[in-house]
């Protein structure tokens, strides 16, 4: 027995030592020897396994890892094998940032994933302009749809057949103690509506109110954390499926409730990570619920999951790197629709559900629709959603310095969509923001500093979501701005702050103050010392000195909402908007002295 004992101490010192040399080289020399499997000696599996440990490695480059899942998928293109697909859908959803390699791979996909539309599929623009928006719902029969008329605040009805407007709710204010409507949802028989709503004390309730009359029904009253939505009526129009989050917690609830009899009962519990709110939908038999939640490992991707009615049994549905989100049940079918952005645009998909059986693969049946927020099914089976877009150029144009024009002829485009500009002293370099993705795939507002003549972008405090216009120190080596740092996203009593940017190095240094300023703010100025700064608390403008601390009260008044501070040229006088009458929609621009006194109305 001695030699075979032998015979395999050898073999197994030498797969552990090759282990170890595998392990021992870097991911760039991996993926060069990746290649050379691939194009050199056609070892197409070899070379699979070489790019995998690279795509894998959490320490390689984010574009070796892109350049290593590319060609996984061109290798098993050439294998024959469906899990190209997974590999391009993989690298579109998870490095969005690498977009030579993003692109190759959405062409791809584009001709390896096929769209089977439905014989019968059409789409009707429904409504469009003011008056529109995601937060409403259809009713059963598709004559009504319901929003927010956000002149009032109230919840409203549109009759999509004659284009009238009834408002549904009478209590909302902007006035003294604001109150406003947000989510709503019309039972199916169309007598009632089910909505969200922003009360007097500064929390929500979940109420109903009936067509026709104005008086509301609390269901449920949420605690100063909490935000609740109404997500669907059960055909006996008597019960309601909510969903609840708490910020301060980060818990997320789906909560059964009887309207005549006022239970509640919990169904289902999550901490997904994220405030982002679920989708959910009921089978056409009510046996079963679906619904999308986040799944923290996909890097802001979604997953759907179903839940029996009674909240006993829950299963993983879609499980997949792409973010799928929820669009419904057909109401006479045992299929789902889903968006998903797995082929590389964000696709619909529908796919046949049984609680007891794995799910099958899921058929693309709407191809490039973009992000859109589903309104619900008629009973004839139509699917009603919202979709909002923009388009946003910036261009620098030159004035004519006799007159002082624009010469809009000769305007020059800037990349990427900017905002709040702000010129730096040398007439050559702006201070801005821009809206664009993270690799998680979540939008913010991120600093930047442009140079006007090369169009060369440069990112400053990196870790900053901005929520306020950048102002420029006067010595020009600072932004101030108003943000919420992205490392400190765990921490419960983090609201945000202000901080101060060195334009040199990017580096940003939080003020320490007092005050919830994110909460209560949107903008900040300096001071022409730059050793102060203002910013608004309470309805009140505070002079702080950002060495001792210390706050000074230069202006008061309840009419202060959320103004926007900016410092004359010499630094002497500091101007603010205030809203002269909410009942007119009437503003003013009014300006004080730096340290306080009487204001001077410019404008209004």
């Amino acid at each position: 027995m001695k030699p075979i004992f032998v015979t395999i101490t050898i073999i197994a010192a030498f797969l552990a030592l090759n282990a170890y040399s595998l392990q021992a080289q870097t991911p760039e020399q991996l993926y060069q020897k990746g290649l050379g499997k691939e194009e050199g000696e056609g070892a197409l599996q070899d070379a699979i396994n070489l790019f995998n440990q690279v795509a894998d490695n959490p320490k390689a480059d984010k574009s070796l890892q892109a350049k290593a899942l590319l060609h996984t998928g061109m290798c098993y293109e050439k294998l024959g094998m469906k899990e190209a697909t997974k590999a391009y859908q993989r690298l579109v959803s998870n490095f969005p940032a690498q977009k030579t390699e993003v692109a190759i791979a959405r062409k791809r996909l584009s001709k390896l994933v096929t769209t089977e539309p439905s014989g019968d599929m059409a789409i009707r623009l429904v409504l469009s302009g003011p008056g529109v928006d995601g937060l409403g719902s259809v009713s059963s029969d598709g004559d009504h749809l319901t929003f927010i008329d956000w002149v009032t605040g109230n919840l409203a009805m549109n009759n999509l057949k004659t284009g009238e407007i009834t408002q549904l709710t009478n209590e909302a204010s902007w006035v003294d103690t604001t109150q406003w409507a947000e989510y709503s949802l019309i039972s199916p028989d169309g007598k009632l509506v089910a909505y969200n709503w922003y009360n007097k004390q500064e929390t929500y309730d979940l109420r109903i109110v009936k067509t026709g009359d104005p008086t509301s029904t609390v269901l449920y009253s949420c605690s100063k954390d909490e935000y609740i939505i109404p997500e669907i009526w059960y055909s006996d129009n008597k019960r309601i499926i909510a969903q609840k989050y708490n910020s301060k917690t980060k818990v997320w609830q789906m909560l059964y409730i009887d309207i005549v009899s006022g239970e509640v009962r919990l169904l289902s519990e999550k901490m997904p990570g994220s405030s982002l709110l679920s989708n959910i939908s009921v089978s056409p038999d009510e046996k079963y619920i679906a619904f999308d939640l986040p799944n923290p490992a996909d890097k802001g991707g979604a997953d759907i999951y179903l839940l029996s009615a009674d909240g006993k049994q829950e299963i993983p549905f879609i499980v997949h790197p792409a973010n799928d989100r929820l669009l419904g049940w057909f109401r006479d079918r045992s299929e789902l629709l889903f968006t998903s952005d797995r082929s590389g645009a964000t696709d619909v998909w529908a796919i046949k559900t049984s609680f007891d059986k794995p799910s099958v693969m899921p058929k693309r049946i709407l191809t490039n629709v973009g992000d859109i927020d589903p309104l619900g099914f008629t009973r004839n089976g139509s699917l009603f959603y919202a979709i909002s877009s923009s388009n946003i150029e910036t261009f620098l144009v030159p004035l004519d310095p006799d007159n002082g024009k624009p010469d809009t002829d000769s305007r020059v485009p800037l990349s990427g969509p900017v905002y709040d500009v702000s010129w730096m002293p040398d007439g050559i370099n702006l201070i801005c923001c821009q809206n664009l993705p993270d690799p998680d795939k979540t939008r913010r507002l991120k600093l930047f500093i442009i140079n006007t003549i090369t169009n060369e972008a440069r990112g400053l405090a990196d870790n900053i979501n901005v929520s306020s216009q950048p102002r420029i120190s006067p010595d020009g080596r600072s932004v101030l701005i108003i943000g919420r740092d992205k490392k400190r996203s765990e921490d419960l009593n983090y609201k945000g702050g202000i901080y101060s940017v060195d334009i040199s190095t990017g580096v940003p240094v939080e003020i320490k103050i007092q005050h919830d300023f994110l909460t209560l703010s949107n903008s900040v100025e300096w001071d022409k010392t730059g050793r102060s700064i203002f910013c608004v608390v309470n309805n009140q403008i505070l002079k702080h000195n950002i060495e001792t601390g210390a706050d000074v009260v230069i202006y008061n008044d309840e009419r202060l909402n959320r103004p926007v501070l900016t410092r004359s040229p010499d630094g002497n006088r500091l101007f603010f908007d205030l809203v002269v009458d909410l009942n007119t929609n009437l503003h003013g621009l009014l300006s004080i002295p730096e340290n306080g006194g009487d204001p001077v109305t410019l404008s209004t």
